[in-house]
């Protein structure tokens, strides 16, 4: 029996389906707290994500305020994109971190690190402070996704891959 495939194999396209029992072997799987916390934190971390960007959106006019943070269009603008850098950045890690260390892990450190970004958001002080605590929340959403979602890493594939042969 052969465990293990070449580079070549494994990314060579071929026209024969590939058969496999994952799916099944995934739904008999039992529902346990832990994935009624991932699913409890996603839902959390998504609301909160969907409330900050309406609030950072409603609040653009205010925040152009002399009283405020001062802050001229093209910093509302930027803000912006730090948030889409700070997602892309996430997921461009967040497979190899969630490997290294491990799902559970990822999970809590990028939750913290959520709460954080946006504790920092409302107690930001500055454009400076607004733009770097506007990365933070969306690079956790970015990290996030893929623990919660079927792995999809070469590991995960590779052992596939030894599994259907």
């Amino acid at each position: 029996m052969r465990v293990l495939m070449s580079a070549a194999e494994i990314s060579s396209p071929s026209n024969a389906a590939v058969k496999t029992d994952v799916p099944a072997r995934l739904d008999r799987l039992p529902w346990s707290r832990f994935h009624l916390l991932i699913v409890v934190g996603l839902g959390v971390t998504w609301i909160l994500d969907g409330l900050e960007v309406t609030i950072v959106g409603a609040l653009g006019p205010a925040l152009q305020n002399p009283l405020t943070l001062h802050l001229s269009s093209a910093n509302l603008g930027a803000i912006a994109s730090f948030y889409v850098i700070g997602a892309v950045t996430g997921a461009l890690v967040s497979g190899w971190v969630t490997d290294r260390f491990g799902r559970r892990l990822v999970f809590y450190a990028t939750l913290i690190v959520y709460l954080a970004g946006v504790l920092l958001s409302a107690c930001a002080w500055s454009f400076g402070a607004l733009r770097f605590s506007g990365c933070s929340p969306a690079w956790e959403l970015a990290v996030n996704m893929p623990p919660s979602i079927p792995p999809s890493t070469n590991s995960f594939r590779q052992n596939i891959a030894a599994v259907s042969t």
